[in-house]
């Protein structure tokens, strides 16, 4: 399979561990795309959190954001593909609270959360993943009006908390600190197919990178899926390849690779 197309994850994936991109990166990035290869980032992060990645790159999208929620492009905006219904978003938030989790909503429009919801908690496991804090306003629900996920902070270290079933949503592990529900068919995966039927490009051209449970099904989907070597297990398991960690330039080894071996 000669890729024409590179789906990256962000957290812990194309970026290090302290948010920032390498040299090495980046610069393997160029050589696929001077070689006419795509580069499509596909990340959990709403959209103006990977404004500054996709500008650094020169990657005007289209991109896949919010857990494959949406797809944006720079210049034109965030088209929704999934949402989670409200009377959801209330059973997840109420679930939260009753395990004493910090919790937010999150939709187009930003990020809310409400005082008496863990905010401290909430800005805290945001800015660790180079995110901004959370606006904190009376009535978080009122603040946005569709919904693509709800943020709870519950640690992997921990296991994952009982949850109630949420028709319109799933719960998903997006991170060491963040347990959230995303759009019940919004995936990575999902969201990817859109954008590379838009670039022509089937899915056995497609080579995808990832290192959480969020990154799984976009693993098994793509011809070529590219585990984290730091990834848990059922993740490595949707792979076909293990790359290093994040911190060793995981992604620039596994593309460079690519680039020799398939001319």
């Amino acid at each position: 399979m000669t890729p024409r197309l590179l789906a990256l994850d962000v957290d812990g994936t194309l970026l290090r561990s302290d948010n920032t991109l390498s040299a090495a990166n980046a610069a393997a990035l160029a050589a696929a795309r001077a070689r006419g290869w795509e580069v499509v980032l596909a990340t959990g992060k709403p959209p103006w959190a990977i404004a500054w990645l996709a500008k650094r790159l020169d990657l005007p999208g289209p991109h896949v954001v919010a857990n494959g929620a949406a797809v944006w492009t720079s210049g034109s905006g965030t088209r929704l593909l999934e949402e989670i219904a409200p009377t959801d978003v209330r059973t997840a938030l109420r679930s939260a609270e009753t395990r004493g989790a910090a919790r937010a909503v999150s939709g187009p429009s930003g990020v809310f959360c409400q005082p008496g919801w863990g905010e401290d908690a909430v800005a805290g496991a945001l800015r660790a993943v180079g995110e901004d804090p959370p606006s904190v306003v009376p009535d978080a629900m009122a603040a946005e009006d569709r919904y693509w996920k709800v943020i709870t902070i519950s640690y992997a270290r921990d296991g994952d908390p009982p949850v109630p079933t949420v028709p319109t949503g799933r719960w998903v592990r997006t991170g060491p600190s963040f347990y959230e529900v995303v759009p019940a068919r919004a995936t990575k995966a999902a969201a990817l197919h859109v954008v590379c039927e838009g670039f022509g490009v089937p899915p056995t051209a497609v080579a995808a990178f990832g290192d959480s449970g969020n990154d799984v099904e976009m693993l098994g989907w793509a011809g070529l899926g590219v585990a984290m070597a730091h990834a848990p297990a059922p993740v490595r398991a949707a792979a076909d390849v293990l790359a290093p960690g994040n911190d060793e330039d995981g992604v620039a080894a596994v593309v460079e690779r690519l680039l020799r071996e398939r001319p």
